[in-house]
């Protein structure tokens, strides 16, 4: 029997975000106390990308789909909501008999 992505998602995203918080703790360790660690490398490129871009992009990615299914949960609730309510309509006037003027002779 598949295991439903919810239920899947969750520690995936847990897992995402400690790592990323582990990298840049040790990428700023690393840019304050070796000054080698702030220029650039011929295998890996700059190095302050790596050890601080890189990890905050991938949190800010994470952190925007959480708040991209939040959101999504927000309008498919409301969504349901305004189906259940129901539209009669607008409100008509009531039709007055109209008065009879007098009829002079």
């Amino acid at each position: 029997m598949p295991v439903p992505a919810a239920i899947l998602s969750e520690p995936a995203r847990r897992f995402a975000t400690a790592t990323c918080r582990a990298w840049l703790a040790a990428g700023l360790v690393l840019l304050a106390f070796v000054p080698a660690a702030r220029g650039a490398a011929e295998w890996l490129g700059w190095l302050p990308f790596w050890l601080l871009v890189a990890p905050l992009l991938v949190l800010a990615q994470v952190e925007a789909l959480d708040g991209f299914r939040a959101s999504a949960a927000w309008v498919s609730r409301s969504r349901r909501a305004l189906r259940r309510r129901t539209w009669r309509g607008q409100a008509r006037r009531i039709a007055r008999p109209a008065a009879r003027r007098a009829v002079s002779g």
